[in-house]
């Protein structure tokens, strides 16, 4: 097996490979995901790829944050960004390629001197935690929920009639409010969506990530047809926005919002049932509504009446090259160096530093 870091040179290739891979692919192990972060300027990239008789088996995005207080390599920086090995190899030949690449990376001066740690953050949809556990080797697992629709099923035998009849009022007040949905692949839209989203964060008491990570992001995806925006309008007033990623067999929520004011009108009710509509209707199998902090959340029970199932992925990671050191560093000081990076939960943290 012949592995190598992707250069301009094989970048077609792997095209190709993309285009071409049967299992399940999310828009952050693409290209385009890759060409948005490198706008961001914070990372570097680097796309493990495995090959066979030259043809490429799989491969594993990487990205690496450079730190002074040490660096840090992941397989997908930032929000809702999954990671992991793709690849339609099984069995014996999907062993080999795990074994293969976590060697690679071991070995690879490029990507481990002056690394501290190293997080894989497997995607929905898979079930290679054993393969992890096996050539990651990693020291530290943390389970995150997230839910999603299977979109190819009938949903409605999942929901109950109570849920479809609160469903079906809440669109008829939606329908009264002369509420009409826009589908829009317009980049441009970014900042209608962006002040919706920042609005309703704020009342909550929290905020979106820098308005720079979203415009790369639509920059890129949207170009590759691989993301859109999903409007609620009255009047003339756009008053509802959801911002989708998908790709191949899955379609992403990454954040929606309603203005507050118009809460009443459910708006939000209206905006996911005709999102769910459209992507179920173009033959997409997965619709993932990604996590919430808590499964007693109202959200989490709103999501679940849809149907949806729930399932874990992991932030898994291993401490290499002298991390202990690391401890010595305030929770503040950990924040400030790697804004908007996972790094360990807060709780390994506090409890190690206790042990020094």
């Amino acid at each position: 097996m012949n592995l190598y870091v992707l250069d301009k040179e094989h970048n077609a290739k792997l095209r190709e490979y993309i285009e071409n891979v049967r299992n399940v692919l999310l828009a952050q192990h693409t290209l385009e995901w890759r060409d948005a972060l490198l706008e961001m300027k914070t990372d570097e990239a680097y796309y493990v790829v495995a090959e066979t008789n030259n043809n490429i088996v799989g491969y594993m995005p990487l990205y690496l944050f450079k730190s002074t207080l040490g660096n840090i390599l992941q397989s997908s920086p930032y929000a809702a960004s999954y990671g992991g090995i793709v690849t339609d190899l099984c069995g014996e030949n999907k062993e080999m390629l795990f074994d293969a690449i976590f060697e690679f990376i071991w070995n690879d001066k490029n990507l481990m001197e002056g690394t501290i740690l190293f997080t894989v953050v497997t995607p929905p949809y898979s079930c290679d935690l054993d393969l992890y556990k096996r050539y990651f080797r990693f020291d530290s697992i943390h389970k995150n929920f997230y839910q999603f629709l299977d979109l190819q099923s009938e949903l409605e035998k999942s929901q109950t009639s109570k849920f479809r009849n609160n469903l079906n009022r809440n669109l008829r007040k939606a329908r009264e409010n002369d509420l009409v949905v826009r589908i829009s692949r317009d980049a441009s839209d970014l900042d209608i969506w962006y002040n919706i989203i920042k609005s309703r964060l704020a009342d909550i008491g929290t905020s979106p990530a820098h308005l720079e990570y979203y415009s790369a992001l639509t920059k890129h995806l949207f170009k590759a047809r691989m993301g859109k925006f999903v409007h609620i309008v009255k009047g003339s007033e756009i008053i509802a926005s959801g911002l989708f990623f998908h790709c191949k067999k899955t379609a992403d929520v990454f954040l929606r919002a309603v203005k507050t004011q118009f809460m009443e009108t459910q708006a939000g009710t209206f905006l996911d049932y005709h999102a769910i509509s459209y992507f179920k209707n173009k033959g997409y199998k997965y619709f993932n509504w990604q996590s919430c902090p808590k499964r007693d959340y109202g959200i989490f029970h709103y999501k679940a009446g849809w149907g949806s199932q729930v399932e874990s992925h992991y932030y898994l990671t291993k401490r290499v090259n002298g991390f202990n050191a690391f401890y010595a560093n305030s929770l503040s000081d950990v924040t400030q160096a790697y804004p908007y990076h996972y790094i360990l939960p807060y709780e390994e943290i506090k409890y190690a530093k206790h042990q020094l």
